[in-house]
């Protein structure tokens, strides 16, 4: 190791290691930089996190996370939080997180509730993951009537008709579905059908891809239209029936277990950063 490196190495261990004053002023843009290892990578999640700084008085850094499940993935960022040596710190900005599987979403992450943060380490502890799994268990409803009345209860979760228009070039079926239940509900539009005669059942104009999670306390509005346009004969059919097949499945979340990384002072890239 020569000479001017290890000249370079006491000069910025002396200057990280003090809190920056000017005349008892304290410096606010003086900024330490972390180093940055990677992404995070397991059957349920991938995290990236980069960008990784902090002034005294705040702790931000780049947050990407992906759902890399067959299933549906929730996090709830107020659960997380960051650990110092002197105490712990939450998210300045609380979210809950909704992913589809495959999808990501990306936010800016800081804290900013103390003056402590310039520290040589500190660790963010990733909690409130959970897994929805996609395949719940398929809740039986019972064929209906489309001039019926619809209203029935699975396991504290209520499904009801709200709105029917029988025409012929669109006809228009709306569902009202309200999970009073601890678990999230999974709708599958597409696996309903209209029987509108013995053996002819018309399936529905929405894509087999499409679900819809109703999470525990909520209340969702479902549609689905199908055409009569190619099946005239059977327009004035009185006895059109709701077949529901496996549309409706109810889900036990998982939650999954903590995540944490540990941020490492960049000594030489805050050195150089803050001359």
């Amino acid at each position: 190791m020569n000479f001017m490196k290890i000249s370079l190495i006491v000069i910025s261990l002396f200057t990280l290691n003090h809190f920056i004053f000017s005349q008892d002023k304290i410096d606010e843009k003086y900024t330490h930089y972390y180093k940055e290892k990677g992404d995070f990578k397991n059957e349920n999640v991938v995290i990236d996190i980069k960008n990784i700084a902090a002034r005294y008085n705040y702790f931000k850094f780049a947050f990407k996370l992906k759902n890399s499940s067959s299933d549906y993935l929730i996090y709830d960022n107020a659960k997380s939080k960051m650990v110092f040596d002197w105490g712990k710190a939450y998210l300045k900005k609380s979210k809950i997180y909704f992913l589809k599987p495959g999808k990501s979403e990306s936010e800016v992450f800081d804290v900013n509730d103390d003056i402590r943060f310039l520290k040589e380490e500190a660790k963010f502890v990733i909690e409130g993951l959970v897994k929805v799994p996609f395949r719940g268990k398929v809740q039986p409803i019972s064929n209906t009537l489309i001039d019926a009345e619809l209203k029935t209860e699975l396991n504290k979760v209520n499904v009801s008709f709200k709105k029917v228009e029988i025409k012929l070039k669109k006809s228009l079926i709306q569902f009202k579905i309200t999970n009073n239940s601890d678990d999230y509900v999974i709708l599958i539009p597409s696996q309903l059908q209209v029987k509108v005669a013995e053996g002819v059942n018309l399936n529905n104009n929405v894509s087999v891809k499409k679900t819809i999670l109703v999470k525990p306390g909520k209340t969702k509005l479902v549609s689905f239209s199908f055409d009569l346009l190619e099946n005239q004969d059977y327009f004035s059919y009185k006895a059109k029936t709701v077949i529901f097949n496996d549309f409706l499945e109810i889900s036990h979340p998982i939650q999954l277990d903590p995540i944490e990384f540990i941020f490492e002072l960049d000594r030489e890239v805050t050195y150089k950063m803050n001359k």
